[in-house]
């Protein structure tokens, strides 16, 4: 039923396309209506209008430019020159606020470096502003130091360096002003010299070529309309009566069509659509084994830490998408070297202890040896995986900690000790 509708819905498609052709005939054979002559004698006029204004620009072109005109170039290059000494103004202005941001961050280093526990890859280096990396290291010492004298010079200093990028930022700013203000001074300035230069040979030749262009579209549109007052010509006549032929025939297609779907399909129609619908079922499938591929399910419940994909990136092969911690279960990577590498194994046991928390030892069990290797410099180390166990009282460690680990390989009661 689908298919005969479209088949109906293109039979009147057809039928309305074969009226609208006889009408143009009609039309055609009958003569232009009033409305179209109107509509010629309009364009008549517009092209008579543009010809008067091509005229009247070749004419103002030749006279060359007015008292008025040039009074009033003069005054926009003044304007532009006295932006322009404006825009010099603050950038000297703000290029000394960069030398006074710089003094004041050289200042606030040379304080700080009097500390004793002062970093010597900020004190070593006089380069401004502060290197990402020093940043980093003064905001991991303010946050750790309990020298409140030193957390202020460090806060100081951090200070002065932002506030020397921002007069940099500024003194950015204020050089492009000039360049933007220097730009618009020669724009204005090489205005008013071609008005007072006058048109060139350039100029008078391209409002020349616009009236005969002009000319043209009035000698276009006064054929026109004289086209329509004498009528169709016997070409044209023979085109629309063609156009109604085809028409015809495209009309007896979709008729034809539609009487072939109301009869009813044959053998080899039903074959070619069971055929397509065995297709459509593997794109089906396929397209339900994509689909599985594009999901990423968690392997256990935990929270995530990093996200290293957005939305329309290729994932990389050695970065996962996602990072998940486990609150409830923490696991201890352990990097052994080649000689101590026989004598660990799984299920053995050990306590380590973190280089942030010295005074607390923490037990593990080792879960999972490797035995591939890892060579670095001609050394040869192994990682094993262990479950860690935080004691009841202790601090919980989190990711990322590293430290010592004692690892128990035998054990032997009831000896002599001496």
């Amino acid at each position: 039923s689908a298919e005969i509708a479209v088949a109906q819905q293109a039979v009147s498609g057809a039928q309305a396309t074969r009226d609208k052709v006889a009408d143009d005939v009609r039309k055609l054979e009958e003569g232009a209506s009033a409305a179209d002559l109107a509509a010629a004698r309009a364009a008549v006029t517009k092209a008579e209008a543009a010809l008067a204004e091509s005229d009247d620009a070749l004419k103002r072109l030749r006279d060359g430019a007015s008292q008025a005109e040039i009074s009033a170039a003069e005054a926009a290059v003044q304007s532009a020159s006295a932006a322009l000494s404006s825009a010099e103004r603050a950038l000297a202005d703000a290029q000394a606020r960069v030398a006074a941001a710089q003094g004041v961050l050289l200042s606030a280093r040379t304080t700080y470096c009097l500390h004793v526990s002062a970093r010597a890859e900020v004190c070593s280096s006089s380069t401004v502003p502060l290197t990402q990396s020093t940043l980093d290291l003064l905001l991991s010492d303010i946050s750790s130091t309990s020298d409140s004298t030193l957390a202020r010079d460090i806060s100081a200093l951090l200070t002065a360096n932002a506030g020397y990028l921002t007069a940099t930022e500024s003194a950015a700013s204020a050089s492009d002003a000039v360049a933007v203000a220097r730009s618009n001074l020669v724009a204005n300035q090489e205005k008013l010299d071609k008005l007072r230069a006058g048109a060139d040979d350039t100029q008078i030749h391209a409002a020349e070529a616009a009236v005969a262009a002009a000319r043209d579209g009035l000698s276009a549109a006064r054929s026109r309309l004289a086209d329509l007052q004498d009528g169709a010509s016997p070409a044209e006549r023979a085109v629309v009566r063609s156009a109604l032929t085809a028409a015809d025939d495209s009309l007896a297609a979709a008729q034809a069509k539609l009487a072939d779907l109301l009869d009813g399909a044959d053998a080899d129609e039903v074959a070619l659509l069971s055929a397509q619908v065995s297709a459509a079922e593997i794109a089906v499938l396929r397209a339900q084994v994509e689909q599985s591929h594009a999901r990423l399910l968690a392997p256990f419940s935990g929270v995530v830490a990093a996200v290293n994909v957005q939305p329309g990136e290729y994932g990389a092969p050695a970065l996962p998408a996602f990072v998940l911690l486990t609150p409830r279960a923490l696991r201890l990577n352990l990097v052994i070297g080649e000689n101590d590498r026989p004598y660990v194994s799984s299920g053995q046991q050990g306590i380590i202890t973190f280089d942030a928390m010295p005074n607390q030892a923490y037990p593990f069990a080792i879960q999972n040896m490797g035995d591939a290797p890892k060579i670095e410099q001609g050394v040869a180390t192994y990682t094993a995986e262990a479950s860690l166990t935080v004691p009841a009282g202790a601090v919980r460690p989190v990711t990322g900690m590293s430290g010592v680990a004692e690892v128990l390989i035998t054990e032997k009661t009831g000896v002599l000790a001496i």
